[in-house]
């Protein structure tokens, strides 16, 4: 099994690579894959990462968001490897922070109970480990939010048939890339949006 290092390389220097017309049709696609997900739909208060370089974009996503007058928070690092959500209204609330990412300029923190986490990454497996920027972000918030739900957005080609996995690694329930759902607490993945919708309801209701 390659290291999370080598992992990372493979997956930026792929993402880098990729058209930006190829990169934009991929964004719409996730993004419809996302804002049609059960778990985004009944969601009430949706933490998002804004987007950065070649990132899957979120900002379709966001606004989205808010003109289904759900809140919308954007991660603001607070610290070594520590963040906290703060709400947004517009994205132009947002304005380059940490290493230049985008992140929201007024304080309005969001800590609420329940709410949906779409998660970014650099790199996944179908059984939802993945392999971040390296600074454990993620890992610490979700950790502390176990109620949260998640949703990982990725291209297809950050997907590796296997990642190794670390004791504290928390995986998202859900991988959206372009040409697929993972659903990972089944391991399944499935190409149809219709297929998609349908067995995604029936294992909410199971639930």
């Amino acid at each position: 099994m390659e290291t999370k290092t080598r992992i990372r390389k493979q997956a930026l220097a792929a993402r880098k690579i990729t058209p930006e017309s190829v990169r934009k049709q991929a964004d719409l696609d996730i993004m419809k894959k996302v804002t049609g997900h059960p778990l985004f739909e009944e969601a009430k208060d949706i933490y998002c990462y804004a987007s950065y370089q070649t990132e899957v974009d979120t900002y379709g996503i966001i606004e989205y968001a808010l003109s289904r007058e759900k809140r919308v928070a954007v991660p603001r690092v607070t610290g070594d490897g520590t963040m906290e959500f703060h709400y947004i209204q517009s994205v132009s609330d947002l304005s380059p922070g940490y290493q230049g990412i985008p992140e929201p300029v007024k304080r309005d923190p969001a800590d609420t109970p329940e709410g949906l986490v779409i998660m970014p990454g650099v790199a996944f497996d179908a059984e939802g480990h993945r392999v971040g920027y390296g600074k454990g972000f993620y890992d610490r918030y979700l950790s502390a939010h176990p109620n949260y739900r998640r949703i990982a957005v990725a291209f297809e080609s950050q997907m590796f048939d296997e990642i190794p996995a670390d004791a504290h690694d928390l995986c998202p329930e859900y991988i959206l890339t372009e040409c697929a759902v993972y659903a990972v607490d089944t391991n399944i993945k499935i190409s149809d949006k219709d297929e998609t919708d349908e067995k995604i309801r029936k294992q909410q209701t199971e639930k």
